[in-house]
């Protein structure tokens, strides 16, 4: 982060007129410097409001959010691996409950052995 020191306040650009150009101003302060384009003098009274709100210059700024991009990228690799594993899962699970018939059947069918086995146990 840079450590510039700046003109406090709000920047903003006014036109002086047309044979004059712009100047770009501070509030309170007067006039920070005069550029003869619109565009120019927006730009850098954006950069000054930019950095006194962040601390960073609109190229740091900048930086920053490609960076958090890639973070965000890399964030959104796991979380489809998590929504695929996630779908895996309820794929199982659905497959479970579609069987549970089945599993209730074999439960009753081996109480229904062990019952037979003490009988043919008691029975010796």
């Amino acid at each position: 982060m840079s450590k510039l020191k700046i003109t406090e306040g709000e920047w903003y650009s006014l036109e002086k007129g047309k044979s004059t150009g712009w100047s770009v101003q501070i509030k309170h302060d007067g006039q920070l410097c005069e550029i003869f384009n619109k565009d120019h003098a927006e730009l850098i009274a954006d950069a000054g409001n930019t950095y006194q709100k962040c601390g960073l210059l609109p190229s740091e700024l900048l930086e920053k959010v490609k960076l958090s991009g890639l973070g965000a990228n890399f964030l959104s690799d796991d979380i489809k691996k998590l929504q695929q594993e996630n779908q895996e899962l309820r794929e199982a699970l659905r497959k479970i409950f579609d069987n549970a018939g089945e599993w209730d059947s074999l439960k009753q069918d081996y109480k229904s052995r062990l019952i037979a086995e003490k009988a043919l146990t008691k029975e010796k």
